[in-house]
């Protein structure tokens, strides 16, 4: 995305003085490397109380691990610990506005806590000095690159990270780069939230494409024709549950396709229809989507195959039902069912068949752009 290269970019510009430059107190005085032990009073580690011991969870004092560290400033946590858990284990209480870094399993995140919290053996907490503001030290540590180690685990060690040098800037300019970071990550995460809109849009696009199309075929209206009369499903099509089929019969190839109440479940050796026939699923939370079928196949007990009476095109009627959004007739249960007797009475305007083949052809067309839309996003 965009905005995460651009926040990159920020931070890099940020840590080389490019950000604040036209402030103009880059100048005042040079930037030094400093390694961190040299701008830090202390560290300290933390460690993990007993999960066996009830009585060393549940207290008043936030407990921080890994996980807990979303963004760049730490507020609460998932746990909290007691007193007793604290000072029987190898935890630490950490003071507000330390850098808290992750060694273990989330190597290179790291944050400021604004609560005073202990933490785990995953995480470091270092002691800013005077000459460095604790997120200034944030952002330093968050650009550099750590070497891993470890067999099952990977992480940094202790040496690595407090050997690391980093450019300290005069408290000054700190203070300039954070108040200029704090502008452009909000625009920042604007563009993010337009990037992610975009995506929704991007991958939902096909879809309210299609449920367009849909509509426009339910009210026979996609190529200007009038139906010529208005009839129920009842009189237009004869709907039939499919036949109870073992599972174990059910293969992941052969030589047809069985088709369950949500599209094909595998494979038999067997077939109960031949043809085109639009398919119904009876059974489950997506109970009322409709699927085509084609050739040779085997519907199980949870299809409704659905029979043209009329003198309709299998295809445009597979169009219709699925305009016709039958979920909606779902039963309201624990297992939502579709009952095909409710469905009889639904009615839908019938056009001439030849304004039914002009509808599948367009469609035809019309699906496989939407496919081809799909791939793109």
């Amino acid at each position: 995305m965009i905005a995460e290269k651009l926040r990159k970019a920020v931070r890099v510009a940020a840590l080389s003085g490019d950000l604040t430059r036209d402030l103009q107190v880059s100048s005042a005085s040079p930037w030094l490397p400093r390694e961190i032990h040299k701008v830090i009073t202390g560290h300290k580690g933390g460690g993990t109380p007993s999960k066996t011991e009830v009585s060393y969870w549940g207290g008043g004092i936030a407990w921080a691990s890994i996980k807990d560290i979303k963004s760049t400033v730490l507020t609460r946590t998932q746990d909290t610990i007691t007193e007793r858990g604290l000072k029987e284990s190898s935890s630490n209480l950490i003071p507000v506005d330390s850098v808290i870094v992750g060694m273990r399993m989330g190597v290179g995140k790291v944050c400021v806590n604004k609560i005073e919290v202990a933490i785990n053996q995953d995480l470091r907490a270092l002691f800013p000095d005077d000459s460095v503001l604790p997120e200034y030290l944030m952002l330093a540590i968050s650009g550099l690159e750590f070497q891993t180690s470890g067999a099952t685990v990977q992480g940094i060690k202790l040496k690595q990270l407090l050997d690391s040098k980093i450019l300290i800037p005069p408290l000054s300019e700190q203070k300039a780069i954070l108040a200029r970071l704090e502008l452009l990550d909000s625009k920042i995460d604007r563009l993010a939230e337009l990037e992610r809109e975009r995506e929704d849009l991007d991958r939902d696009l096909p879809d309210l494409l299609l449920q367009g199309l849909l509509k426009l075929i339910l009210d026979s209206q996609i190529l200007g024709q009038t139906p010529t009369k208005l009839v129920t499903i009842g009189e237009a099509f004869t709907l039939k549950a499919g036949k109870f089929i073992k599972a174990s019969e059910i293969k992941s190839s052969g030589a047809y396709p069985c088709f369950g109440g949500n599209g094909i479940r595998g494979y038999v050796d067997r077939y109960n229809y031949e043809g085109t026939f639009p398919l119904i699923g009876r059974q489950g939370a997506l109970c009322g989507n409709v699927k085509i079928a084609r050739g040779k196949f085997y519907a199980t007990e949870h299809a409704v195959t659905v029979s043209c009476n009329l003198d309709i095109n299998p295809e445009w009627a597979f169009y219709l039902l699925t305009a016709m959004n039958l979920n909606q007739y779902a039963t309201a249960t624990a297992q939502p069912g579709l009952a095909v007797k409710n469905l009889m009475a639904l009615s839908f305007g019938l056009p001439s068949n030849e304004y039914q083949d002009d509808v599948v052809t367009f469609s035809r067309r019309y699906c496989d752009a939407l496919r081809q839309l799909e791939s793109f996003t």
